[in-house]
């Protein structure tokens, strides 16, 4: 879906399952991109750059965060398990999940669901950080 706004626009980005919500000023990327980025766009078309930053993130041992802001609206989070999935199998490692949230009352939001989603992904150790340094913890 789309709202056009005149110089500006909220849009969703389809992925495998679900959907990713952006928003876009025609002032921040000019007349001829907006005019572009008002089409349609599958985000598995870029499978492979995915793959391959997901890729760099577990080699360098990074985190991949699941964010779960979408997760009470929508009932998904971002990155979705197809993506998840494809981190797991690269050798990814650690994550993080955070609701992404700018409001104190919201900051836990969907972080128990974001936890279980990566349980049953099998993810088995959760971590968090502490100076930048991963510390494994059980939920």
């Amino acid at each position: 879906s789309r709202r056009i706004m005149g110089k500006a626009s909220f849009s969703h980005i389809a992925d495998r399952s679900g959907l990713i919500q952006i928003y876009v000023t025609r002032q921040d990327i000019g007349e001829e991109n907006y005019a572009s980025y008002k089409k349609d766009y599958d985000i598995t078309k870029h499978d492979k750059i995915i793959e391959s930053v997901l890729s760099l993130l577990a080699k360098k041992g990074k985190a991949l965060e699941i964010n779960t802001s979408n997760f009470n609206s929508h009932g998904m989070f971002m990155p979705n398990d197809y993506y998840v999935k494809m981190f797991l199998s690269l050798g990814g490692k650690y994550f993080t999940v955070g609701s992404d949230s700018h409001i104190t009352t919201k900051m836990t939001n969907g972080l128990k669901d974001g936890y279980e989603f990566l349980k049953n992904l099998g993810v088995k150790d959760f971590y968090y950080y502490e100076k930048r340094k991963p510390k494994k913890f059980k939920i």
